[in-house]
């Protein structure tokens, strides 16, 4: 650890170096991450970063982050509990989320978005996002309500979106997002207040939700109590 810190503390021209041990390390100027991630000028592999390789790892690290920390109401707060009235919600998010499950919330799919949408990676990532939809939906959309984010949700649903374009299988991906997150035999009970509670942002209606799909647009989410089937065909016309 005395090896890395004093290498690092060397590079203050660089680097923006923090007096915490927590807190990250910032580039000072852009040209230098420009530098090392364009294999014609950094022609020495020991420094070379290809970003797509590295974004890959980040994103399988998120997902594995997710899978391992999510859970059901994570901050352990009473049934149906408004936000404006946790007491002291930052320490709460501090102690049950953390900084590092907040960023891998937030911003997983950035790094999707980074990856090539053809190589033999792809059908890996593939599998990996699915399982994130079959395991972790829920439980990542309560951490969003929890931080206060939920735009994030917006944006990195568009962000798979674009992804699944790419290697033209949005219909799979929205499938098995709305299958996954209005699945039949899901019972549940109670109102969606998406600003103001956490578990119980997930919760719908007392209905069994059905399953259907739908449009790859940003319209809005019909009411559970109905069956709606687009033709994604219509789209195209």
């Amino acid at each position: 650890m005395s090896d890395i810190s004093t290498t690092i503390h060397s590079l203050h021209s660089l680097l923006l170096i923090p007096t915490s041990n927590i807190a990250p390390i910032c580039i000072l100027h852009k040209s230098f991450p420009d530098f090392l991630t364009d294999p014609e000028r950094c022609t020495d592999q020991r420094f070379f970063i290809d970003p797509p390789i590295y974004h890959r790892e980040i994103l399988f690290s998120c997902l594995t982050l997710m899978n391992k920390k999510l859970e059901k109401n994570i901050c352990k707060l009473d049934n149906y509990i408004s936000l404006s009235d946790v007491e002291d919600l930052p320490a709460c998010r501090a102690a049950y989320i953390g900084a590092a499950l907040e960023y891998t919330c937030c911003f997983w799919t950035n790094h999707l978005v980074k990856i090539p949408a053809s190589g033999p990676e792809v059908k890996q990532v593939q599998e990996a996002i699915d399982r994130f939809f079959k395991n972790d939906l829920l439980f990542w959309i309560e951490v969003l309500s929890l931080v206060e984010n939920l735009d994030a949700g917006i944006h990195a649903l568009n962000n798979i979106e674009q992804w699944y374009v790419l290697v033209s299988c949005v219909e799979l991906v929205l499938e098995n997002l709305t299958s996954h997150l209005f699945r039949q035999g899901f019972l549940a009970s109670g109102q969606m207040t998406a600003s103001t509670s956490s578990w119980n942002t997930l919760i719908q209606s007392p209905l069994l939700l059905p399953r259907y799909t739908i449009l790859p647009s940003h319209s809005a989410l019909p009411h559970p109590g109905f069956t709606i089937t687009t033709v994604w065909s219509s789209q195209k016309r």
